[in-house]
């Protein structure tokens, strides 16, 4: 059973009952969506009150299936004080890429982004899950 912690216009958030944080694309959203700051600041929220609330740092896994990029702002966003206290919550980002679109926007998250934590890339839901619940806390 999962339980909605939120929905912003493109990507809806869950928490899975083995405790691993769900982004995935909004119900009814099929076309490929670019990712903007407000999206993401959103996002790193919901992901510091998912960490509040549990008390463990919180294993993501993000399906990028209907995501086209990454905002230059988002990303700067990233590259922020702000935007780095991800690290203080955060365990470990599973990318799931089923496609083209979607390992093109991982690849350039991964070589975007220098993380305290491991991220890596994915071809299916299942092998991300079993590598994120394979991690020590």
């Amino acid at each position: 059973m999962k339980k909605k912690l939120g929905q912003s216009e493109h990507l809806e958030y869950w928490l899975r009952a083995n405790g691993i944080f769900e982004i995935a694309p909004a119900h009814g959203s099929s076309k490929t969506k670019e990712i903007g700051l407000e999206e993401a600041k959103y996002s790193l929220s919901l992901q510091k009150a998912c960490f509040e609330e549990t008390g463990k740092k919180v294993r993501i896994i993000a399906n990028l299936a209907n995501m086209s990029n990454v905002s230059k702002p988002a990303r700067d966003y990233g590259k922020t004080e702000e935007g780095k206290e991800i690290k203080k919550y955060v365990r470990a980002y599973a990318l799931v890429a089923p496609n083209l679109f979607g390992r093109l926007v991982g690849n350039m998250l991964v070589g975007s982004f220098k993380t305290d934590y491991p991220v890596k890339l994915f071809a299916t839901e299942e092998k991300a899950e079993k590598w994120l619940l394979s991690l020590e806390d």
